[in-house]
């Protein structure tokens, strides 16, 4: 049992880590996105 905890713990810290990396990159990437949505929608009407 507490191999997994530990095992839990660590894969969390690693999803935090990628958080904190995406954070940095997610307005750029929000606003890509929005655009893209916006084009599809454009296309679609």
């Amino acid at each position: 049992m507490r191999l997994n905890t530990q095992h839990k713990a660590k894969s969390s810290n690693l999803v935090l880590k990628a958080n904190k990396g995406t954070v940095a990159i997610s307005p750029r990437c929000l606003i890509l996105l929005y655009v893209y949505v916006n084009v599809q929608d454009i296309k679609l009407t």
